[in-house]
């Protein structure tokens, strides 16, 4: 995490408070199963990664004390996607 919008990136530590596992032992229930194949909602990933997380940021919202998300850690993250370093999955 960064302390502000142009801070240092430090490591902090917190304990996880609830870890969704996206390999075999996920699964998409059969009721939410038959909605995304009635196609009625488009599911759509990576579509617009950098939007999506500047919105994230909430630079233009927060003071820089609520800012965790850098400028340069966005660049890192933008560059890490551009360099294919992302999850695709099927949820069917």
């Amino acid at each position: 995490m960064a302390q502000g919008k142009n801070g240092p990136i430090q490591f902090y530590y917190y304990e996880p408070r609830g870890i969704i596992p996206l390999d075999e032992r996920f699964s998409v229930r059969r009721s939410l199963r038959q909605i995304i194949n009635k196609k009625t909602f488009e599911i759509k990933f990576d579509t617009a990664f950098e939007e999506v997380i500047r919105a994230c940021a909430r630079h233009d919202e927060k003071s820089d004390e609520g800012i965790w998300l850098s400028d340069e850690m966005i660049e890192i993250y933008i560059e890490l996607h551009r360099r294919g370093m992302h999850i695709r999955r099927s949820l069917v």
